[in-house]
Order: structure tokens, then sequence, then C-alpha cells
């Protein structure tokens, strides 16, 4: 179990994110994310319902917050107008953003600092 946030870049900049909490570690995150929301219409489509309990390959076995009782308004998408002010705002571990059709990763350290990374499907 870990926390993450996990989003889009939109075309007007702004980014359109989710948390979620439990994401099956990065490395596996990053491969799940790269090998099977590979397009905008997906990744729109993955945090559209706003907060996922759980991750999943399939997009109709994702566990959303909402499917366990949690009201919508609470967990809906949340739009951060850049990615300083999503690492300002927001503190969790790992940062998987969907930019020019590409996942960056973005993990937090021991030490607070933070790198971006481009994730690259590998074989699960």
């Amino acid at each position: 179990m870990s926390t993450a946030t996990i989003g889009l870049k939109l075309p007007d900049g702004t980014f359109k994110v989710v948390y979620c909490h439990c994401d099956n570690g990065s490395g596996k995150t990053a491969t799940l994310l790269a090998q099977h929301y590979d397009s905008i219409e997906k990744v729109d489509r993955l945090v559209q319902r706003g907060n996922l309990f759980m991750l999943d390959t399939d997009p109709e076995s994702v566990i959303y917050f909402t499917d366990r009782g949690v009201d919508a308004k609470v967990v809906a998408p949340t739009t951060v107008a850049s990615q300083n002010e999503l690492l300002e705002n927001y503190k969790h571990k790992h940062f998987y953003l969907f930019i020019d059709g590409e996942w960056h990763i973005h993990v937090k350290d021991e030490f607070l600092k933070y790198e971006w990374r481009t994730a690259q499907p590998q074989t699960v």
C-alpha cells in the first residue's frame, strides 16, 4: 500500500488529479499505467470518477472510493494550476502524471526532494 497522486495534463495546461490509496508500489504502478492507460482518453476515464481506492489493469475492475460508499463530491477529481502547485500542496510520495502522451513519475525521497522520470512499459 502506498499513497499516490495520479493525473493528466489538460489542454489548458492545468492538471486533473486524484488520490490513489492502494497503488501497488511505484514500480508496479508505473508499469501498470504505462501498459494499460496509454492514451489521454483512458487516463481521463480513470480519473473522472474521482479518488481511487485500488488501481487495476482492467478499468472496469478499478475500485473507487465511491464504490465503498463515499460521497462523490468528497472524492471528485481536483484541478491544479501547475506541477509546482501539485508538489507544494500534495504530500504524497508518488506522483504519476500523463503529459503529452507519456507517463511522468515524481518520487519524493527521504530528504523531501523530488525527481521526475518517464515511465517505460515493462513486462509484469
